[in-house]
């Protein structure tokens, strides 16, 4: 089931509930941030995340641990990979905030290098179409 579906609520609030969900540290907190970004009353925004949570019973033990600093982490963890092995390699690769700059004839070497240092830290397998996951830019050979 994909995280944003729900047989009772429009994609665009059972979206909102799913992202709060993971990046909030208590219901409370969910509901209220609810509550300001669709302008929800309280009940109503309580009842989204109920039967959000019923509905994605699954997953529901991972909400409200506010996983987005875990995840910012890996992210620079990946990047930081990329770098180190850049470096070793000599590959110029810029890093812009998330985003990683090469140019056109390491593009290929950008995205294998990525994929190996996600699995590298995460023991899974990435699914990266042209980078996109890393943001990368390729620049034209000069």
């Amino acid at each position: 089931m994909n995280c944003y579906a729900s047989d009772t609520h429009p994609h665009e609030i059972t979206k909102l509930v799913s992202l709060f969900s993971v990046n909030c540290n208590s219901f409370a907190q969910v509901q209220r941030t609810l509550m300001q970004h669709a302008s929800l009353p309280s009940d109503v925004a309580s009842e989204h995340q109920r039967r959000y949570t019923e509905e994605h019973s699954g997953i529901a033990h991972r909400f409200f641990n506010a996983g987005w600093s875990r995840l910012q982490f890996l992210d620079s963890q990946i990047v930081d990979a990329v770098l180190k092995k850049a470096t070793a390699e000599g590959v110029s690769v810029l890093p812009v905030h998330d985003s990683l700059i090469v140019t056109i004839r390491f593009a290929d070497w950008l995205k294998e290098t990525a994929v190996k240092s996600y699995h590298e830290l995460t023991c899974f397998t990435s699914v990266i179409d042209q980078c996109q996951t890393l943001k990368c830019y390729c620049l034209p050979d000069y």
